[in-house]
């Protein structure tokens, strides 16, 4: 796309890699458990 500029595309092109790299440290961990009963 001629109206995006090269500046612009590798800006998102290094959010999108922080981005992964964030998700790839981080560890799932459980706060809480909710149970719902119902009857």
């Amino acid at each position: 796309n001629p109206t995006v500029r090269d500046s612009e595309l590798v800006a998102l092109r290094s959010q999108r890699e922080q981005g992964l790299a964030m998700l790839e440290k981080a560890a799932l961990r459980l706060e809480a458990i909710r149970v719902l009963v119902a009857g």
